[in-house]
């Protein structure tokens, strides 16, 4: 009923070092690396069980959504196509997975995986801006999702993103 639940987040208030400032560069930008893991995959791509996982930049230079796969925000659906140890189809009820993503992590072969991938965006030099990251289930409470965020750095080059195109996740 368009209400998120099991709802998860952080956000934080960042200055992008100037050399105007007196720091050591100018930053155009940030990096950080994330995995994606659902148990609501693969029975629910397409429905309104999509979890997801975003990452929202307010600044001058962009605001929006900086995680996307195969130019989609991260849901369940964007898992779909992984790559499975056999073929499966998602409307197959017998097809429960096999993603090497999943190996060690609790979820076993129930759901999917996107692996590691960098996102990429872009700010203005010693702005002072907002990130906000956030995973929650859509639809229901039953099956979990999970991301992982790693390396956070800022980027000499950066980037900006919009809501069709990433930064070349």
């Amino acid at each position: 009923n368009g209400d998120a639940e099991d709802k998860m987040w952080f956000s934080f208030k960042v200055k992008a070092p100037a050399l105007a400032d007196g720091d050591m560069a100018d930053s155009k930008g940030y990096t950080f690396d994330f995995a994606y893991f659902s148990a609501e995959f693969p029975e629910f791509v397409d429905t309104e069980f999509n979890d997801i996982f975003v990452v929202w930049q307010a600044s001058e230079m962009y605001t929006g959504n900086v995680t996307f796969i195969n130019e989609q925000p991260l849901t369940v659906t964007a898992l779909w196509p992984i790559d499975y140890q056999g073929e499966c189809d998602f409307n197959d009820p017998n097809c429960v997975g096999g993603d090497e993503h999943l190996t060690g992590t609790g979820y076993i072969n129930d759901g999917g995986a996107t692996g590691w991938y960098k996102a990429t965006s872009g700010v203005k030099p010693g702005e002072t801006f907002t990130l906000a990251f956030a995973v929650f289930d859509m639809g229901d409470s039953v099956y979990d999702t999970t991301a992982i965020i790693d390396n956070w750095m800022w980027d000499c080059e950066g980037c900006v993103p919009n809501e069709v195109d990433s930064c070349g996740i």
